[in-house]
């Protein structure tokens, strides 16, 4: 998937995130779904961002940003901590 393409996908991610987030200000709350969903998406943007940061170093390193992979969300949450 292209550098683009991935940006994207994040943009289409954090909207649908906004809208949840939107919805939790204006009703009483967020139901378990809600919030499973909200964990889920703030999980799978993170690891887009990381996958596009994996291609532009492979890119730098003279390599294939094709040959980049989504690493699993736990991975990149204790990377960055």
């Amino acid at each position: 998937m292209a550098d683009e393409a991935l940006r994207q996908k994040i943009d289409e991610l954090e909207r649908e995130l906004e809208e949840l987030r939107r919805k939790e200000s204006h009703d009483s709350g967020r139901g378990p779904e809600d919030q499973d969903r909200i964990r889920h998406l703030e999980g799978e943007i993170e690891q887009t961002w990381d996958l596009i940061r994996q291609r532009g170093g492979r890119r730098d390193a003279g390599e294939d940003p094709d040959g980049a992979s989504p690493r699993p969300v736990e991975t990149i949450e204790n990377y960055e901590q």
